[in-house]
């Protein structure tokens, strides 16, 4: 139990983590995280919303931010009351969710510890927590991290075998709502239940049916106010993908992307450990052949990304952790055992300071939520001086600022307004007119161009830019640390200019 609890707790940190080094987020997570501000900032005073003014390529559901921004409300409050910055609220919003995500994932540790023993159930959460991808984003208001959430308790029932028909209601609810792609996990664990003879044929179909109808009516009339139309979101989110294949303007991988590039660059170590796993121990042999179909179901799709697969990483995790307690009970058998032992404790640690990395590169990413920061700083005292006369501070945000960390969560307030107004920007390049933006009476500027005329460049916030060796190539490393007489990381990050902040001359 202590153990459990210890790898729980490292999980828990690990996100923490994430979310206190790069506490910002990008445009992905914009629909939930605006949403979730002005459900606690706004009410149900919708003339305000983000969404009503920007909404997206296609709607999204209200339904998960709706309880986190339950529990945060009172802490509005408390935030104003002591003059912090919107930010802290956003840290608050992501470690919430983060300890969802954490308890979910407890969760289904507890149903591995029941159907298939303590060693794999603790091998699970150890090898998620060395890991980048999963743990990083277990906390970022994505669509897929909030059907994650629900998948992996509807896969904990599942694999525990004791609750077949909530499992297959928890993975249609995560269709419905959240993901319409999930649709593919329940249907991949519902051949399962019927072939082992947990669920009936007529069983399933009534649970999946009768879920369905529920999840639709909740989702319609409660999304259909917000969005001032009839809709269920998820519905024009698979009619935009699927039917009229919308998302390969996004990019077209080719089908092998996600054996290829996704799950090696997510797993790690696990994914040739999962294979392993699957091969040496017949217990997760079924949740191998369901993360595997979902895989392969979705390579069919042009358009990829990893966070589609998040869903099924906990089904991977789990495979690689049947290989990790076989070697480790069979460590002592012999020499070349031994070595195997050894070599995977290695891969995973790599994995770890993969990870890390991860996080090096993941924290100075987010250039444009810095600075909206730096602005406030910047212009503290000519807010202040509009105060006192009554006028407002006006920004234009342009759109690399406002997809690499700005939202309404930086935002500061009286006097400072803000417009991502894109059809106000004319030619703003390098030394071309900037006369449509002074016309338009902005103020200040966040965009990606160093100069514009009619402004002054104030300050420039550097992002992500690469890696690059210390001295310039692998050799000078080397022989710095031989003329140091010390070891030391050979890489670094190297840093670019990349969003400018602008004052009207």
């Amino acid at each position: 139990m202590l153990l459990f609890i210890g790898l729980r707790v490292l999980l828990a940190t690990v996100v923490s983590a994430y979310v206190l080094l790069a506490p910002f987020t990008k445009v992905e997570e914009s629909f939930n995280v605006q949403a979730a501000h002005d459900l606690i900032y706004h009410g149900l005073h919708i003339e305000k919303y983000d969404h009503l003014e920007f909404p997206g390529v296609v709607p999204r559901t209200f339904l998960g931010v709706i309880p986190l921004a339950l529990v945060l409300i009172p802490l509005k409050s408390i935030v104003g009351f002591f003059g912090l910055p919107k930010v802290a609220v956003l840290i608050c919003l992501r470690l919430l969710l983060g300890t969802a995500a954490v308890a979910a994932l407890a969760r289904l540790q507890n149903s591995v510890t029941t159907t298939l023993g303590s060693d794999l159930a603790s091998w699970l959460l150890f090898i998620t927590a060395v890991q980048f991808h999963l743990p990083f984003y277990l906390s970022r208001t994505l669509p897929n991290t909030l059907a994650t959430i629900i998948t992996t308790a509807g896969l904990a029932d599942w694999i525990e075998g004791k609750r077949p028909h909530r499992a297959l209601i928890l993975l249609t609810c995560a269709a419905i709502i959240f993901r319409c792609d999930a649709i593919m996990l329940a249907g991949l664990v519902g051949l399962h239940l019927l072939a082992s003879k947990k669920v009936t044929l007529l069983s399933g179909i009534v649970t999946g049916v009768v879920t369905a109808a529920a999840c639709l009516a909740i989702t319609i009339s409660v999304d259909s106010w917000f969005w001032r139309r009839w809709l269920w979101p998820e519905g024009e989110v698979l009619w935009f993908n699927t039917v009229l294949n919308k998302s390969s303007e996004w990019g077209i991988s080719p089908p092998s992307w996600y054996f290829t590039s996704a799950l090696p660059r997510s797993l790690h170590a696990a994914y040739p450990l999962a294979i392993v796993g699957a091969i040496i121990d017949r217990r997760v042999r079924p949740m191998f052949l369901v993360a595997l179909g979902f895989v392969a179901l979705y390579s069919n799709l042009g358009h990829k990304e990893v966070r589609f697969l998040f869903p099924v990483l906990p089904l991977w995790n789990l495979c690689a952790s049947a290989a990790m307690g076989h070697l480790y009970r069979n460590r002592n058998a012999s020499s070349l055992k031994t070595l195997f032992w050894l070599a995977a404790i290695a891969s995973l640690v790599a994995g770890a300071g993969t990870a890390g990395l991860g996080l090096a590169a993941s924290s100075t990413n987010y250039p444009g939520g810095i600075a909206l920061q730096e602005l406030h700083q910047i212009g503290a005292q000519h807010a202040k001086q509009a105060l006192n006369t009554g006028r407002n501070l006006t920004v234009h945000i342009s759109v690399l600022p406002a997809m690499t960390g700005v939202s309404r969560f930086g935002e500061a307030g009286a006097p400072w307004v803000y417009s991502k107004d894109e059809n106000i920007i004319r030619d703003t390049k390098n030394g071309d007119d900037g006369t449509a933006l002074i016309k338009a009476g902005f103020d200040y500027l966040l965009n990606e161009k160093p100069e514009v005329e009619g402004y002054r460049m104030m300050k420039s916030i550097d992002g992500f830019a690469g890696w690059k060796w210390y001295g310039g190539s692998p050799k000078a490393a080397v022989a710095r640390m031989l003329q140091r007489r010390q070891l030391f990381f050979p890489l670094k990050i190297a840093t670019a200019p990349v969003v400018y902040i602008h004052r009207k001359r």
